[in-house]
């Protein structure tokens, strides 16, 4: 998996404000979108 415009990757819940502020604008733009937590943004599980 990789990032892209319609996925998003988080590595905890502790970015929740980051997160929220990317899903929006994910689903602002695309109408669509994913949010993953526990993963790096180079593809890594944490």
């Amino acid at each position: 998996m990789k990032e892209t415009e319609k996925t998003e990757f988080k590595k905890s819940v502790s970015e929740l404000k980051e997160s929220l502020i990317s899903i929006y604008a994910i689903l602002n733009k695309h109408g669509t979108g994913e949010l993953y937590f526990g993963i790096k943004n180079d593809g890594t599980v944490i």
